[in-house]
């Protein structure tokens, strides 16, 4: 036997034990949907970057024929057009980016405050078993 279990009985160190794994357990089961909304989040960063950028290349396609239309195709208000698309795009770009930077910073955030709860239990059950232990110890020598 182990130095934190020579006092306990044999249902003591199962409570302790069972108490362990539903800690394990719980964390497990927020990891998967943590992982789960992770995955979740890469489709939609995906599906959303797609269709930006479709949006952006249908705009690109439509910038020339709107300047045409004005007869300024071969000005600088054509250049400063184009500019200023080129400025959008690539601002929408990097929101989408940023927005799903964020969402991933969220999740991880929640996996940190998860694993923390977790170790803070099982660290709880250690030093509870280990009071325990310390008690009937001391009983058993006499010395409360």
């Amino acid at each position: 036997m182990s130095n934190t279990s020579n006092y306990l009985t044999p249902e003591e160190i199962n409570a302790y034990q069972v108490r362990r794994q539903q800690a394990d357990t719980a964390f497990g089961r927020q990891l998967a949907n943590l992982n789960y909304q992770r995955s979740v989040a890469g489709q939609d960063y995906g599906i959303g970057k797609t269709r930006i950028a479709t949006s952006w290349d249908k705009a690109f396609r439509q910038l020339p024929a709107a300047f045409v239309r004005r007869g300024v195709l071969r000005s600088g208000i054509y250049n400063q057009g184009f500019g200023d698309y080129l400025t959008g795009r690539e601002n929408a770009t990097q929101d989408w980016a940023l927005q799903n930077q964020r969402r991933m910073a969220a999740l991880q955030n929640q996996q940190d405050d998860f694993e923390a709860i977790r170790n803070m239990t099982l660290q709880q059950i250690e030093a509870e078993q280990a009071a325990r232990q310390a008690g009937l110890a001391a009983a058993i020598r006499g010395i409360q």
